[in-house]
């Protein structure tokens, strides 16, 4: 009895793939292998033929829901939200700080997206319970983990001149006393039942979704402050032959083509860093820059291919060939090599 308990207690720790937001299931030769790397215990299996989880290995720590930059990984866990003399709190325990009933497998766990929207309703004490990382199996990088996330996202809203996020990290005792003294949010249902966790966990999605799908529409990042930072921007280098094939692919329209400002526009607020931009760039001419702001000037020049006739584009400061499109500059003029573009 006991051992059927405790496999079925795995089973629902176990990341639930959603293979639609996977950016293996949108370019063949995607690179990610985010879930891969950070896993601690090598449950995940990537190759040409699959992308799947080895079951028996997993402990539902949780990293890899952490790492996907498309939040392909559904895990059905959340911190309690509460509220005490007028402020929003989070409290922050692990599965080893002994705070049973009211803990998560593993702090560092939490993305930084998920972290920011706690943030954007109301989240900005949050309360750790005591823990050692140093020791536990799932432990993660240094640079991975809660705190050094927490200051560089401390950076980002600096940058924007907002307040930060203030960790407080406290006893055992303490902890559970500021718990017991609170009440729950409304964003905060009984973490008691397996249920509630997945309706808490959707309706903080819902309130942070956009219709680019699963990039947060966050009211910090409206007000675009000279030198405000992002998460992450997509930056260009001067090699690029604007092909347009990273904006093409991008599954959150973060580049576009402004004609009429003859220009690519980016819009760093949906950015994920799930690097299919740089996958696709056979130039090699596109780089995820993290915590930057995006200032990049990238106007373009328009011409018309004095060969082939088609209307063609090229990063001002690339100093693109003024006479010929990228296809007929490659060929030199061969008739028998053709391209075809969608």
């Amino acid at each position: 009895m006991k051992t059927w308990l405790k496999h079925l207690q795995q089973q629902w720790q176990i990341p639930e793939i959603q293979a639609e937001r996977c950016v293996h299931s949108q370019f063949a030769t995607a690179s990610c292998d985010a879930c891969v790397d950070v896993c601690p215990h090598d449950a995940w299996v990537l190759d040409e033929e699959q992308l799947g989880i080895n079951t028996e290995r997993c402990n539902g720590c949780g990293l890899c829901h952490a790492a996907c930059p498309e939040s392909a990984l559904l895990l059905e866990q959340a911190p309690p939200l509460r509220e005490y003399e007028h402020k929003r709190l989070l409290f922050l325990a692990c599965q080893h700080s002994g705070q049973k009933g009211h803990s998560i497998a593993c702090l560092h766990a939490l993305s930084d997206t998920q972290l920011l929207s706690y943030y954007e309703v109301g989240y900005r004490h949050w309360l750790q319970s005591a823990c050692d990382c140093q020791g536990c199996e799932n432990a993660p990088d240094s640079s991975q983990q809660l705190s050094p996330r927490l200051a560089r996202l401390n950076q980002l809203l600096s940058s924007r001149e907002l307040k930060p996020i203030q960790l407080f990290q406290l006893t055992t005792e303490a902890w559970q006393a500021y718990f017991d003294k609170s009440h729950s949010s409304n964003l905060s249902p009984s973490l008691s039942r397996r249920n509630f966790l997945k309706q808490a966990a959707l309706a903080l999605e819902k309130q942070v979704e956009n219709e680019t799908g699963n990039t947060p529409n966050l009211s910090i990042f409206t007000d675009d402050k000279k030198g405000g930072l992002y998460l992450y921007v997509p930056k260009f280098k001067d090699n690029c032959s604007a092909c347009d094939a990273c904006l093409k692919l991008c599954p959150h329209e973060v580049i576009s083509l402004d004609k009429d400002q003859q220009r690519y526009s980016i819009a760093a607020e949906h950015c994920t860093a799930c690097g299919l931009c740089v996958d696709v760039c056979t130039d090699k001419a596109i780089e995820i820059s993290h915590l930057s702001p995006s200032d990049q000037d990238l106007r373009l020049e328009f011409h018309t291919c004095q060969r082939c006739g088609v209307p063609y584009h090229y990063l001002s400061a690339a100093q693109g060939n003024e006479t010929y499109c990228q296809i007929c500059s490659q060929t030199q003029g061969r008739q028998t090599l053709f391209s075809v573009y969608d």
